[in-house]
């Protein structure tokens, strides 16, 4: 009989829950990006914004992005790092 190692991984929902509870870095990047949301959420709720406004949604909006790509490179190092390998 054949046997192939088939990977296991963690959904990266599950990755994410088990960072944010296990691991202070993750979870302090994830908190900043959840306060980046938030400042983006309340600049944009006027329909109207002025261009001081605008200048400092862009700036919010490329940290949330940094944080982001942060989080996900810590995700996919995690992801690797813990593959389980059946037989």
């Amino acid at each position: 009989m054949n046997q192939k190692k088939i990977p296991r991984k963690m959904s990266e929902y599950k990755i994410k829950e088990y960072l944010i509870n296990n691991n202070k870095e993750f979870k302090n990047l994830h908190n900043l990006h959840q306060e980046c949301e938030t400042e983006l959420e309340n600049l944009t709720k006027n329909n109207t914004m002025s261009s001081e406004e605008l200048q400092t949604a862009k700036i919010i909006k490329k940290r949330k992005l940094s944080l982001k790509d942060s989080m996900q490179k810590m995700i996919q190092d995690h992801s690797r790092k813990n593959t389980v390998q059946d037989f």
